[in-house]
């Protein structure tokens, strides 16, 4: 359960200073769209907050729910941007060589 009230407060922390990331094809220009799209997503980490105290979940369950919401936030920092553009190149590569021998 601590483990999760870290991850928590990190989400918090990154959320308040890099939510929402620019993204080249809907770079976010308005500044109260991006207050809309901060507090969205506040309200989601506010959402995981009560589920986890009100509903009896086991800690395994609450363990994995902090590796998930961990993964989210890496995405959020440069490492995360260049890693899962990688990933994605990957993806592109290995889809388009199945699709290719299928035919």
């Amino acid at each position: 359960m601590t483990l999760f009230y870290i991850v928590l407060g990190l989400a918090i922390l990154l959320t308040l200073s890099r939510v929402p990331v620019d993204n080249p094809s809907r770079p976010v220009k308005k500044p109260e769209e991006r207050v809309r799209m901060q507090k969205w997503a506040l309200g989601i980490l506010f959402t995981y907050f009560m589920l986890v105290n009100i509903l009896p979940l086991t800690s395994d369950l609450i363990f994995a729910a902090s590796l998930g919401l961990l993964l989210q936030l890496f995405t959020l920092l440069p490492a995360g941007y260049k890693l899962m553009h990688h990933y994605d190149m990957l993806l592109i590569k290995v889809t388009s060589s199945i699709t290719k021998g299928g035919r």
